[in-house]
């Protein structure tokens, strides 16, 4: 598995994405009240190349080092995945940056 795969098999399952091994991809619930689904294999996701894969996982992110009360805590991961969604024109720093934070929140 390349880094990047690695990274977004971490920030898929951190988004609830089921992974399914007889077909080898995750599936993500897109519309749980219509039970809408997608599927993706590794190499299919754009959480490395594209802000609009990249920001819900942020604002989940966010939300979740505000609910558990961990600002402090991970406060210089935060500032660095700001600083990077702020002056890098494609999301790879922030990409690893989160991945990486997500890792330690576990």
């Amino acid at each position: 598995m390349t880094p990047i795969e690695i990274h977004s098999k971490i920030i898929a399952e951190f988004m609830g994405a089921e992974y399914l091994k007889n077909l080898d991809c995750y599936l993500f619930q897109i519309e749980p009240t219509n039970h809408s689904s997608c599927r993706f294999d590794l190499g299919e996701m754009k959480y490395h190349t594209s802000w609009d894969w990249l920001h819900p996982v942020w604002v989940k992110f966010s939300q979740m080092v505000t609910e558990k009360n961990i600002y402090k805590k991970m406060a210089v991961t935060i500032d660095n995945i700001g600083f990077f969604i702020l002056r890098e024109k494609t999301p790879l720093k922030a990409f690893e940056a989160i991945a990486n934070a997500i890792k330690l929140m576990k």
